[in-house]
């Protein structure tokens, strides 16, 4: 988002950290409080549209329950596009057929937005019990993958695009196995030991391929002198 000056980007992080923390604390007040009102709840994620039908005349709860589920239509749809651009654009034209015609890439992505799709509503046919399960693997997923390449990236020059590499795939699959296969590893978190691993990938290939950037960086600014 852009800011028309730091004095205002600053001013958006306060007002943003109160009004989004006003917005959580309130929704999970309504969990809390929904206990007394309806003690018979198994599924936490039903509180919400419940507690709505029990205090909200139903013209009112109406409109509430529509407000999440035109949130959640219109996230799905903006993150279909997304995953089926990325993989048509950034794989399928730049690794694969980078001459597809217009045609052609119309249908991939059709395509792969179709398979996409199918494959969400299958996985949506068995959720598991708390929602928030799910948006916790995914966070962690995230921080695991992309920890060291934001932080490292931005303080230490050491660093490179290798070493960055590195780190996501051995994140990303070290936390996928370690939450698949071996949860709690050590009688930690699952994030911990995929965080320290992809530390170490970080680290030990910008080290190794140093000298590799250093004598690709030589040869680039050779050509360019020669040209």
């Amino acid at each position: 988002m852009a800011y028309k000056n730091s004095r205002s980007m600053h001013r958006a992080l306060i007002i943003g950290t109160i009004v989004v923390g006003f917005i959580m604390l309130n929704m999970h007040l309504i969990g809390v409080f929904a206990r007394p009102i309806l003690p018979g709840i198994e599924v936490g994620d039903k509180v919400m549209p419940l507690i709505a039908q029990e205090v909200l005349p139903a013209w009112l709860a109406g409109i509430v329950l529509a407000a999440p589920m035109a949130a959640i239509m219109s996230t799905v749809d903006s993150l279909l596009l997304l995953v089926s651009s990325a993989v048509v654009k950034d794989v399928y034209l730049n690794y694969i057929k980078p001459d597809a015609s217009h045609t052609r890439v119309k249908r991939m992505s059709f395509g792969v937005t179709a398979i996409l799709g199918i494959l969400v509503f299958l996985m949506a046919l068995s959720p598991p019990d708390l929602l928030i399960w799910l948006n916790l693997f995914a966070f962690g997923g995230l921080e695991a993958t992309f920890i060291w390449p934001v932080v490292l990236g931005l303080y230490w020059d050491g660093g490179n695009k290798y070493g960055a590499l590195a780190s996501m795939i051995v994140g990303i699959a070290s936390y996928i196995i370690v939450d698949q296969f071996f949860p709690n590893l050590l009688g930690m978190h699952n994030v911990v030991v995929p965080i320290l691993l992809s530390l170490v990938a970080f680290v030990t290939i910008s080290m190794l391929t140093k000298s590799f950037i250093q004598n690709q960086s030589a040869y680039q600014d050779q050509l360019e002198r020669s040209v």
